[in-house]
């Protein structure tokens, strides 16, 4: 379950769903980051964004190791703002690491997600169609059946698009038996995936369910890539 830092929400959810994982959205944790850091960087946006680029390397590390060292690099590298340091150790790493830190959230599977904003763009979507925050319940049905509706409907002509064009990379008999089966998106990713085979630069995150998803694509398709 993925969340912002509401504290009675996080004791709430680890009290009623002990078992479920929680995460904190990456992208609320950034932007509180930011709006601290930008007092510290008030005429110097470039080392702003560097600090921001620094801060997401920490978060996205993939191992422990990793992360140390990362984030012994950021600290050194900031020193020179013992408060910033002091700010993001105490809100942050030390109470929600865990919580945050790739290579803690994905030891289980959360479907590549780090951030609420899937959720929050299909309330936006929702606020929208509705217009208005009051009306009866059979007004708020309609409008939501309408606007999924419309929404099926924009899917379908997306997959007829698909299929009446073929992708100019997605060529060859590794591709044939799956072209106007399955997205371009799809196909796109079997590709990239075909293409990392051939570097040899695969590697699994533990845990991560999308990249677990490309190892068995890999493993399934391995034999009629090496055919093609």
């Amino acid at each position: 379950m993925i969340m912002d830092r509401d504290l009675a929400l996080l004791n709430a959810v680890a009290y009623v769903f002990p078992l479920c994982n929680r995460q904190l959205c990456t992208w609320h944790v950034e932007k509180n980051v930011l709006t601290q850091a930008s007092s510290y960087f008030l005429d110097d946006a470039k080392g702003q964004e560097e600090f921001i680029k620094s801060w997401t390397e920490v978060i996205r590390s993939t191992n422990t190791i990793e992360y140390n060292t990362k984030w012994s690099s950021f600290q050194q590298k900031y020193s020179s703002y013992p408060a910033l340091i002091q700010y993001v150790t105490t809100t942050w790493i030390t109470p929600w690491k865990k919580l945050i830190v790739y290579a803690w959230t994905d030891q289980y599977r959360h479907f590549g997600h780090h951030a609420t904003s899937r959720v929050e763009g299909s309330h936006k979507t929702i606020k929208g169609n509705l217009q208005v925050s009051t009306g009866d319940l059979k007004t708020v049905y309609n409008k939501i059946t309408m606007m999924l509706l419309g929404q099926y409907s924009e899917h379908d002509a997306a997959v007829d698009s698909d299929r009446s064009r073929t992708p100019h990379a997605i060529k060859g008999p590794f591709y044939e038996q799956l072209l106007s089966r399955i997205s371009h998106y799809a196909l796109g990713r079997l590709w990239d995936q075909q293409y990392r085979l051939k570097q040899n630069s695969f590697h699994i995150v533990q845990g991560s369910l999308r990249n677990l998803w490309d190892y068995h694509v890999l493993i399934s398709c391995n034999k009629s890539y090496m055919k093609a």
